[in-house]
């Protein structure tokens, strides 16, 4: 699971449709994909949470994360403040951001 937490600023929040990509060890990647403009997500100082339920993998196989939209509809840019990842029986692993997330320009954080 994605505990995905907007950051409390100005125009912090976006209606685009985000992809989070998880890349993990040996190469494997997993990616979610969400309509952020869905009920009210994704806005201003919120936290979000984004289910990975096909994907098997460890926290620690985990290698870095790259967040991701597609610039649509009203207000797109995105002002990410952190995500944690969580899985039950693991320790939860952290990715500070703290950046605007702009269309078409992804932002990769190795962990």
């Amino acid at each position: 699971m994605l505990q995905i937490h907007t950051a409390d600023v100005a125009h912090a929040g976006t209606d685009a449709r985000i992809t989070f990509t998880l890349e993990l060890a040996g190469g494997q990647a997993v990616r979610k994909t969400i309509d952020a403009a869905f009920n009210g997500r994704f806005e201003r100082g919120s936290l979000n949470f984004v289910l990975l339920p096909d994907a098997s993998f460890s926290l620690s196989a985990v290698r870095a994360l790259t967040v991701s939209h597609d610039g649509g509809r009203n207000a797109p840019d995105w002002q990410l403040a952190t995500i944690v990842l969580r899985k039950r029986g693991e320790p939860d692993r952290t990715v500070t951001f703290n950046q605007l997330v702009t269309a078409h320009s992804p932002v990769r954080v190795q962990i």
